[in-house]
């Protein structure tokens, strides 16, 4: 009877407290999860829709929206851009009909030099203009890493991938870091030359002038290549590296902790697995609502981009049937200027996107 008693008083202080359904939600406070969403623009938020951490994330409907908004935004820079395509073609018109009714080879070679002028005249603001937007785009991205990424590989770390989170959270910083420091220094400077040396190759149609744009081009393009494909290996290998260490580190914790500590070793381990399944779930919420948030962050710059690549496209290709060969190549150049914006905002918001995937994928047994 005494040690019944015994037993009985002694059971309040063996007991612990455990969460069942409401674990995620003050464990999500804990690793301040909130900033996945309070750092976006009001905009991103409502497409992501309501950030819950009970694992029922309305996944389609962010999708759905996400698109929708893509489609509007791609109405929209076909508007904006209708009337600097029609002044374009215009010009071509009126460039056409100058060569065809022109004496010589001469006054057609100089009416293709005037039309080149006007037309960098007619686009020289809207390029400015493109390139600004893809700084805008890569700083609301890098703002979005800087707040979104501690949160989630926070939430990685506590769902018992400590090694593993910690440095592939090393590695997307860094090179995210790079990428910023590349844009900013480099790639955005020689998209203002490459933009400058378009003008003139059009213009003085030199060899040179032509060869160092084509330099600077392959040359951006191999660093975003080069950056991108470095960036994802890395981050590949860190993860077969360090999650096995993880996997072991867990097994063996949950073991020794059942074995080692009497009456409540069990219970202790299980109320850890708890936590652990909850930091998943906020993981893979915060992880979903935040690939959302990356493509609604760089939707607005892909369309325009894109639909700007493919006017000018088609205006260079209706441009070379007039056989203004001046006219369509600066056209093309455009293009591909274009392509290279559109390289450089996905080149960023494609190491972002991985950087999230990893930290889902952060799993171990």
């Amino acid at each position: 009877m005494k040690r019944f008693l015994l037993i009985l008083l002694i059971l309040p202080f063996l007991s612990v407290s455990a969460y069942a359904e409401g674990t995620p939600f003050p464990l999500s406070e804990e690793l301040n999860t909130s900033a996945v969403k309070d750092s976006l623009p009001e905009d991103v938020q409502k497409i992501g829709g309501e950030l819950r951490y009970a694992g029922d994330y309305d996944g389609t409907g962010a999708l759905e929206r996400l698109w929708n908004r893509f489609l509007l935004q791609i109405i929209e820079s076909l508007r904006s851009s209708a009337r600097e395509m029609f002044s374009v073609m215009t010009l071509v018109i009126l460039c056409a009909l100058g060569t065809c009714l022109s004496p010589g080879q001469k006054q057609s070679e100089m009416i293709q030099i005037a039309g080149c002028a006007a037309c960098s005249c007619l686009l020289a603001g809207g390029m400015n203009s493109l390139v600004g937007r893809a700084v805008n785009a890569l700083t609301s991205l890098s703002d979005y890493a800087k707040a979104a990424l501690p949160a989630i590989y926070s939430a990685a770390a506590a769902g018992g991938a400590p090694t593993s989170a910690s440095a592939r959270y090393a590695a997307s910083c860094l090179a995210m870091d790079l990428m910023m420091s590349a844009s900013q220094h480099l790639l955005i400077p020689v998209m203002y030359a490459a933009i400058a040396m378009t003008v003139c190759a059009g213009i003085f149609d030199h060899p040179l002038l032509r060869g160092m744009l084509r330099t600077g081009k392959k040359l951006a393009t191999l660093l975003l290549s080069a950056l991108t494909l470095g960036f994802t290996t890395f981050l590949s290998v860190t993860g077969i590296v360090t999650g096995s260490a993880d996997e072991a580190t867990v097994k063996a914790a949950r073991t020794v902790m059942s074995a080692a500590i009497p009456v409540v070793g069990k219970i202790l381990s299980d109320a850890a697995s708890s936590v652990v399944s909850a930091a998943s779930v906020i993981r893979n919420t915060a992880g979903a609502f935040g690939l959302v948030s990356v493509c609604a962050l760089c939707s607005a710059p892909f369309a325009a981009f894109g639909v700007r690549k493919l006017l000018f496209s088609l205006a260079a290709a209706a441009t070379e049937m007039t056989g203004l060969e001046r006219l369509s190549r600066l056209l093309g150049e455009f293009s591909s200027l274009m392509a290279l914006l559109l390289g450089l905002v996905g080149a960023y918001g494609l190491m972002l996107f991985v950087s999230i995937v990893s930290a889902i994928r952060t799993v171990t047994g």
